[in-house]
């Protein structure tokens, strides 16, 4: 979410792979480790249910891992075994042990909860055993979900005025089931979600995260990473988990995509300011780093109350323990839509879009689960060739400024076409009426009278041979 500009940052090398935690039930990088509460009666049974047919799926994983497990400890010690769910199992829905090491709170509003968040619990959120979804008010429920009211008595409970009031009281928005879905969300040409400033839920946004991630951390404290995102994302959990490998959960990490900000804690100039995880795309919080934030929550819910988004709270509160966010690319701010610009790595594994509509969540879904029956890896390549199965070969008026692989003169667009389609970097051109310039990405078109543009899609392939 975001209410100014969003200006994305230079992204940082991770640091060198560390050991995974001593506590694994199994070999470190299958990770069956159920996640409960310290105290399970602390945890409402209902606001983390699944159906039965998926916690049955997520015993038979259960049995086969330990069956692995055992299979493993009795042969060499130099050859291990690695238990990895079938396709088929998690395509029925079932939970999947390699991703307990995660706790990952869904944050909605009252007004959009039922329409936003049923396709994500049945597609990417559907393997996630620590799940609960966040709110701004109390009795709504999806499914076998209690959304969990994290903002009523927020400010009571620390004798701060309730900002908000006022808009909390008012009566929710409600609709027919012969309506159309309900306009706190508008969509943006039919193919991207623009919020709605004047929602409860926008409004409310900015004070959820912090409450949020203290549910998560009340709840799950023996998680690995604490993940928050938006109603209108997508997350690929197996990319997220081969990033995540690299980093020790119990050193303090802040990950997410890279962006400033002014207005917030007397930064009034771009940079001046830390870095702050985008909230819509994901944050991503390491267990050390949770510790350290925790310690003094209220005092940062207080402190930072004034702060116009959620997002740049969290970062300011982490700042003070010294804390500052990694960008290791892949958390996107918007679909991989007709405005989206396709970076020249086709082999790069994208971790999150952001706002999508729900048609779009459910075909990033599609694509995710069949990429998984084929054992193929899901990259910007799979995406590109999903989203566009047939780009323009040639478009008049049109420029595609950056990825500029060389450029030199030539009569005209079809001989700049002809040198694209000779030249196997090259995935797309544009004719400016003189010139003709390659392009090594795809970036996304734009009006420009009396230019031609175009892409060679077939050049856009990852020749790796990398396992998923």
């Amino acid at each position: 979410m975001s209410a100014l500009p969003l200006v994305p940052g230079a992204p940082a090398d991770p640091p060198a792979p560390a050991p995974a935690p001593a506590d694994a039930a199994l070999d470190s990088s299958a990770k069956f480790v159920p996640r409960v509460p310290a105290n399970p009666a602390a945890q409402p049974s209902q606001a983390n249910a699944v159906p039965d047919a998926a916690l049955g799926a997520a015993a038979r994983l259960a049995d086969t891992a330990a069956s692995t497990a055992r299979q493993s400890s009795s042969s060499s010690s130099s050859s291990k075994t690695v238990y990895k769910p079938s396709a088929a199992d998690l395509s029925a829905g079932a939970l999947n042990p390699l991703y307990d090491h995660f706790a990952v709170a869904l944050k909605t509003g009252r007004d959009v909860a039922l329409q936003r968040t049923p396709v994500q619990l049945l597609t990417y959120l559907a393997p996630i055993r620590n799940l609960i979804i966040i709110g701004e008010a109390p009795g709504v429920r999806v499914g076998h979900h209690d959304m969990i009211d994290v903002y009523t008595g927020l400010y009571a409970n620390l004798s701060v005025p309730d900002p908000l009031a006022d808009l909390i009281s008012a009566k929710p928005k409600s609709r027919r089931d012969d309506q159309p879905e309900a306009p706190t969300l508008d969509k943006r040409a039919d193919d991207a979600v623009k919020p709605d400033e004047g929602s409860l839920g926008w409004k409310a946004d900015a004070h959820k995260n912090f409450p949020g991630f203290r549910e998560l951390w009340t709840r799950f404290p023996n998680a690995d990473w604490y993940i928050m995102l938006d109603d209108d994302t997508y997350f690929f959990f197996d990319n997220l988990k081969e990033l995540l490998d690299k980093y020790d959960p119990n050193q303090p990490h802040y990950i997410g995509s890279h962006n400033m900000f002014i207005g917030c804690d007397g930064v009034k100039a771009w940079g001046e300011g830390p870095g702050f995880a985008h909230g819509g795309s994901g944050i991503v919080i390491s267990r050390g780093a949770m510790a350290k934030m925790m310690s003094n929550l209220n005092e940062c819910i207080v402190k930072y109350m004034g702060c116009w988004a959620g997002d740049i709270r969290v970062a300011l509160c982490l700042r003070d323990h010294k804390i500052f966010m990694t960008d290791p690319s892949g958390f996107y701010r918007d679909p991989p839509n007709d405005d989206f610009w396709f970076t020249k790595d086709a082999c790069h594994k994208p971790i999150s879009f952001h706002h999508l509509l729900v048609k779009q969540i459910q075909k990033l879904g599609d694509l995710d689960q069949r990429l998984r029956k084929e054992g193929k890896p899901l990259n910007m390549a799979a995406v590109y060739h999903d989203w566009h199965p047939s780009p323009p070969a040639m478009a008049s008026n049109t420029d595609r400024t950056g990825g500029d692989l060389r450029h030199f003169a030539l009569p005209d667009a079809g001989a700049c076409r002809k040198e694209c389609l000779d030249d196997k970097q090259c995935t797309a051109y544009v004719f400016t009426g003189s010139e003709c310039w390659l392009k090594n990405a795809i970036p996304n078109a734009k009006p420009k009278d009396g230019y031609t543009s175009g892409v060679v899609p077939q050049h856009f392939q990852c020749l790796t041979t990398t396992k998923p």
